[in-house]
């Protein structure tokens, strides 16, 4: 007795002959995805509709790969950069017998947008096919949720986590001279007591941006949490560092915190910790600790000044 449904067996045969039916490139014109043929000189010999709506680009615009490169990455250095790993990966994979990894770049469009495509590159025999999926909705939330993740809400500085990742970086990249501050706002609690905890978020964004605004490039302010700030200071020696720190306790101190909502203006303090990292440091926590004592000695020995630890 025959239990349960049964289906008819499909003829393989037949079901290839209607494949065959339609060609090739009009299968292609069905995926939702970007396709690209090269020969083995790296000339383009098809592309699909889907890559043009994506990209932007015809054929008559990307014929080879020069064509490509300029087109994509119109900035000279990062078209190098590019072209090199691309050659890197290529290289590798001709001499290993081994698949080209999947790829995701940004890249510009031919209406000057940027995307970002992930690719999916394949020889077979004496062609490349590249299968081309535009993730940038992806990349997005992504490079979001790193960005959260590393900043701190109320500021819109770097939080400990960038801090400590910063740090760390930079220590790994051995770049020395590097100082490291710790900034605490002298009193806090009684602002915050006296005036409530949205007076004292004010401050805390208006301290935040005092001290950005003396930073330069590569100088990196975290919150680190409460009224507690960190700065990172690559290439500065200890006298630099000091100066720095110096200016920053000024440009907090000088003027008073205005809250017009109040028709307050409250004088406001900061001390400020420094200290510099080994050249054989391996963590940042170090400095960080060092850093933590002198802002202590800072606060014992009167507030509102700069403590610098020896070493």
């Amino acid at each position: 007795m025959q239990t349960g449904l049964t289906r008819p067996l499909v003829n393989l045969e037949d079901l290839n002959q209607e494949f065959l039916g339609a060609s090739i490139p009009e299968l292609f014109e069905l995926l939702p995805i970007g396709v690209q043929i090269d020969d083995a000189q790296h000339r383009t010999l098809y592309i699909n509709g889907r890559f043009t709506e994506m990209l932007g680009y015809t054929l008559e615009d990307i014929a080879d790969l020069d064509d490509w490169f300029r087109c994509c990455y119109p900035d000279p250095a990062e078209r190098e950069m590019v072209r090199r790993d691309w050659s890197e990966k290529l290289a590798h994979a001709d001499a290993t017998g081994s698949e080209i990894p999947v790829i995701e770049r940004r890249l510009t469009c031919k209406n000057g947008e940027t995307k970002v495509i992930e690719f999916h590159i394949r020889k077979i025999g004496d062609h490349y096919i590249y299968l081309n999926t535009d993730v940038s909705v992806r990349a997005h939330l992504v490079a979001e949720m790193h960005r959260l993740a590393f900043t701190d809400s109320l500021t819109g500085k770097g939080n400990r986590r960038s801090f400590l990742a910063e740090g760390e970086a930079l220590l790994r990249a051995g770049r020395h001279p590097l100082a490291g501050l710790m900034l605490d706002i002298d009193h806090f609690k009684s602002l915050n007591d006296r005036f409530g905890h949205k007076i004292g978020d004010e401050a805390l964004v208006e301290v935040a941006s005092r001290c950005h605004a003396e930073l330069e490039d590569g100088q990196h302010l975290a919150r680190l949490g409460g009224e507690e700030f960190g700065v990172l200071l690559p290439g500065c020696d200890r006298p630099a560092a000091v100066a720095i720190a110096e200016r920053l306790r000024l440009a907090v101190t000088e003027r008073p915190l205005v809250f017009a909502e109040l028709e307050l203006a409250v004088p406001i303090g900061v001390c400020v910790g420094g200290a510099m990292a080994a050249r054989e440091e391996r963590s940042i926590e170090g400095v960080l600790s060092r850093a933590d004592r002198a802002l202590y000695e800072a606060k014992r020995t009167g507030r509102n000044r700069v403590c610098f630890a020896e070493g």
